[in-house]
């Protein structure tokens, strides 16, 4: 999990957002689609998910699972609110910030 949060949440993956992650990058757009582009997403979204979650510690794969989620949900939400700094030295302690915060949360 330290190297997934480590990646996500590192400046080079910020300053992409049209080559990182599509979450981050369009849920705001893609709330306004219709249910079929939504599901699309959501499903991907969860695919995702399922393959991160085996690395993750809890007592059955629906605990895993639903860190997991709550997990990527918190960093896509932290990684748009990155993007709206301005100044790079600020993004980066921010980003800092922030990967403490989760390595924290998921210590296994």
């Amino acid at each position: 999990m330290k190297a997934l949060i480590d990646g996500y949440l590192s400046l080079e993956h910020c300053d992409d957002p049209a080559g990182g992650c599509p979450i981050a990058a369009l849920t705001t757009e893609i709330t306004r689609r219709p249910t079929k582009v939504r599901g699309a997403l959501f499903n991907l979204l969860i695919k995702h998910i399922g393959s991160e979650a085996k690395y993750m510690s809890g007592a059955n794969d629906e605990e895993r699972n639903r860190k997991v989620r709550f997990l990527f949900s918190g960093m896509a939400g932290t990684l748009n609110v990155a993007r709206l700094i301005v100044d790079t030295g600020q993004r980066k302690k921010f980003l800092e910030d922030a990967r403490k915060f989760y390595f924290e949360a998921v210590k296994q």
